[in-house]
């Protein structure tokens, strides 16, 4: 499983850092998964809807855009390592136990 991804299908005007995989094709990723995702689209653990809105209304400057998405794909990755609500399931069988007191 990679860690990060940004998909968009119209692309970025900027690069990311080169942890974070960028794609415009969800055929390229239809058979991984991920960690961290942009978008609901992508087969992810967690979404983090906030980058996209971050990318579209910052004015901060490229090298501080940069900077400050990978910090969002960071802050997401610490947020879903310290979630209290992991899904896990154990198996049990269909039998019962029955038990009684009799005097």
């Amino acid at each position: 499983m990679q860690e990060y991804i940004y998909y968009n299908k119209n692309g970025l005007d900027f690069p990311l850092s080169e942890k974070i995989q960028v794609t415009t094709s969800l055929d390229d990723i239809k058979e991984k998964s991920f960690l961290i995702s942009n978008s609901k689209d992508v087969n992810s653990e967690f979404i983090a809807s906030e980058i996209d809105f971050y990318i579209k209304n910052s004015q901060d400057n490229l090298s501080k855009k940069i900077q400050n998405v990978s910090k969002l794909y960071e802050i997401n990755a610490t947020r879903f390592d310290f979630a209290q609500d992991i899904s896990h399931s154990v198996d049990i069988s269909k039998e019962v136990l029955l038990i009684t007191k009799t005097q």
